[in-house]
């Protein structure tokens, strides 16, 4: 006995596959600048504004889970890092918010105070369902403190991956880049 799927059935279970399909993408964009030796460099991780994409409030916890993640992808790239919690002493008697940096002239600032090559910084939209937080862009940028020239441009776009399947996507190219330069 021949059983048929109801067509109905048969296209919602194929929006459904879709669906999983698109959220399930992500890709990201690695730019390094070719005549900037970058590897053996002191550089700090400053922080990035990731914003609620629906409300625009700043997540600070989400900001602080992608710094301390993509640290250990700079370290393997054979990057000095400066602990975070020497960044945030700074950024204190800076007097700027700990929420972020306001802007690149201000992070470079902070750079050249924590005696580091580089800094790391971007932004970012999030959607949080729950309590997890979906990434649905994100920019990662490596500017040089002494001449305020960015030389790495990471950008990331998808449709609302978890956090670190994004920092592990993001670091993992920055890695192969690396490689290749």
């Amino acid at each position: 006995m021949k059983r048929y799927i109801n067509p109905r059935i048969y296209h919602i279970f194929l929006v459904l596959i879709l669906m999983l399909f698109i959220n399930s993408c992500g890709s990201g964009k690695v730019w390094i600048s070719p005549e900037e030796r970058l590897s053996n460099s002191k550089i700090a991780i400053v922080g990035f504004d990731m914003r609620d994409a629906k409300t625009d409030t700043k997540l600070v916890a989400v900001s602080n889970q992608i710094s301390e993640g993509l640290a250990i992808y700079f370290l393997n790239c054979g990057f000095n890092v400066i602990e975070r919690s020497k960044i945030d002493l700074i950024l204190q008697e800076m007097k700027l918010q700990t929420t972020g940096i306001l802007s690149q002239d201000e992070a470079i600032k902070l750079g050249k105070i924590a005696n580091v090559k580089y800094i790391v910084h971007g932004n970012g939209n999030v959607r949080v369902l729950g309590s997890s937080p979906f990434v649905h862009t994100f920019t990662l940028k490596m500017t040089n403190v002494e001449n305020g020239k960015v030389v790495l441009v990471n950008n990331w776009t998808g449709s609302g991956k978890s956090l670190g399947t994004v920092i592990e996507d993001i670091g993992n190219g920055i890695v192969d880049n690396f490689k290749q330069k």
